[in-house]
């Protein structure tokens, strides 16, 4: 990465080898880069890891929010197209892999840039709405007690005015993007789709993950984990093994 504009947008914690596999990394509502680090070092001998920051947080906090998801895969794919030798694969979570979908959409038809295959933990299917009603409405106090219950985010940060005046306006915007997206039934892309679900997920019911499945035209495949909603991403070690296997079978395929 040589550009300003992708030194902001995307961040690499480890150092993957030339001619590994590309992993593009987003992030939850309100998360940042930094949520996935560990699985950068995890994956350090088989993946070159990028991890997407968005706008309006940490060292971009005076950058202007972006809520709306198609906006954000939109600029992300500029950012891509300008300072990443494909191919890719992408790795969404919740939030994140909404975004991931948009963003393999706009990359489909690409030869540099391509999307090999596109993984979501703990995701609504694109077409499904979004719980009602909207978590983003809710007043300050009911909405943070309703975020920090997904074990997400430490409660204890918002106890503070200084850091609650940083990290509400963000988080509301991104629950405000997520709950007023909804793609078409038809809206699909040509990469492979892997979705793993959480049993205990009280956001996303692992009985959704199977309404990913009409929105791909290439191989699909799902992973039921014994996990509430951030749960395989506190173990490293697990997503990598479920990464890496996914990757075998595609060369397999091929």
């Amino acid at each position: 990465m040589s550009t300003e504009l992708a030194v902001r947008w995307l961040r690499e914690f480890g150092s993957g080898a030339a001619g590994q596999p590309v992993l593009v990394c987003l992030p939850h509502a309100g998360g940042t880069a930094g949520f996935f680090r560990p699985l950068s070092v995890t994956l350090a001998h088989t993946h070159r890891v990028l991890a997407v920051q968005y706008p309006g947080r940490q060292d971009r906090f005076r950058e202007p929010l972006i809520d709306d998801l198609e906006s954000m895969a939109g600029a992300l794919a500029d950012v891509l197209r300008t300072s990443v030798a494909g191919p890719l694969e992408l790795l969404g979570h919740s939030m994140g892999a909404l975004i991931g979908f948009e963003l393999a959409r706009l990359l489909d038809t690409e030869v540099a840039t391509r999307v090999h295959h596109l993984t979501v933990t703990n995701a609504r299917p694109p077409a499904s709405s979004s719980p009602r009603p909207p978590l983003h409405e809710l007043g300050d106090a009911q909405f943070l007690d309703r975020v920090t219950a997904l074990g997400g985010t430490e409660s204890t940060i918002f106890d503070h005015p200084e850091t609650r005046a940083m990290y509400l306006p963000s988080l509301r915007s991104d629950y405000r993007a997520v709950e007023r997206y909804r793609a078409a039934e038809s809206a699909n892309v040509g990469c492979g789709i892997t979705v793993i679900a959480g049993l205990r997920d009280p956001l996303v019911p692992a009985s959704t993950a199977e309404g990913w499945r009409a929105h791909t035209r290439g191989r699909f495949r799902v992973r039921v984990l014994d996990t509430d909603h951030f749960g395989v991403h506190h173990n490293s070690a697990r997503l990598a093994t479920e990464l890496i296997a996914e990757a075998t079978l595609r060369q397999k395929d091929n």
